[in-house]
């Protein structure tokens, strides 16, 4: 990950806040524009298409990191613990299949959201 890359990012997904911090860091206006992905979804899942389309942006990807900022202060965040996704790195099988549970609790909406 490079400053370049984060600065011309639409959408920033990492699977736990810490990625995150170590993102924006590199492009402070990433703050606009990174989630961890149950935040994302948690946002997206009060987001409308009315207000996607009514958010600013020039391409789908950037209308809906808009409309999700947007509800931030309407979505109560997830508890830090809630929040990540659990690493199933050098661990124990039923931990890879707890991510692949973790990811598909929030990834529909956020999919729903991104193709319209």
């Amino acid at each position: 990950m490079t400053p370049e890359i984060v600065a011309r990012a639409d959408l920033v997904i990492g699977a736990t806040r810490e990625h995150l911090s170590a993102v924006v860091p590199l492009h402070p206006r990433a703050l606009r524009y990174a989630f961890a992905l149950h935040d994302l979804g948690d946002l997206l899942s009060v987001v409308t298409e009315s207000d996607i389309f009514a958010a600013p942006g020039d391409n789908r990807v950037a209308k809906v990191a808009a409309a999700a900022i947007t509800k931030r202060g309407i979505v109560n965040p997830r508890l830090p613990e809630e929040s990540g996704i659990v690493d199933p790195f050098r661990r124990d099988p039923r931990v890879f299949d707890q991510m692949v549970q973790e990811i598909a609790a929030s990834l529909p909406v956020v999919v729903t959201a991104l193709r319209g």
